[in-house]
């Protein structure tokens, strides 16, 4: 289970931005650096932070969240429900939305029906140590039962 925030801004690939001594001895995105490791990130922008903020005001659970202002540009095909701190989460597990069968087609992915993905959600709690806030807050607002 995953949990993705939506959000909008400019991005930018700043890796060639660091010095060239950095960029040749950098593996991975890791640098050694005395007795530690720098971390190197080659992207950044607003869109990057934008995302991270909304995340980090998103209840603990399995939600794709947007802030509230982006209520209107969602699909109506979508279930979308208001939650806390001007968010709004689009319910993944209920319904069959055309768009996102169409991604599924095209990327090649099985489409799985609701069925399935409750079922699925439902082994995920049961086959992992979850804390209960993770449990309640996933099922009540994606309306499943556990």
């Amino acid at each position: 289970m995953a949990k993705a925030s939506i959000s909008e801004g400019d991005f930018s690939d700043i890796k060639n931005c660091y010095p060239e001594c950095i960029v040749k001895n950098e593996s991975g995105g890791a640098l050694p650096l005395g007795s530690g490791v720098m971390t190197i990130i080659p992207v950044m922008g607003t869109s990057l932070i934008n995302a991270v903020g909304i995340d980090k005001r998103a209840p603990s659970g399995s939600f794709i969240t947007l802030h509230k202002a982006n209520d209107a540009r969602i699909s109506k095909e979508f279930i979308v429900k208001n939650i806390e701190n001007d968010l709004i989460s689009i319910n993944w597990i209920k319904g069959e939305p055309l768009p996102v069968n169409d991604i599924v087609s095209k990327a090649g992915f099985r489409k799985l029906s609701e069925t399935s993905r409750i079922e699925m959600l439902h082994n995920y709690i049961a086959e992992n140590r979850l804390s209960p806030t993770w449990v309640r807050t996933t099922c009540y607002e994606l309306g499943v039962s556990f």
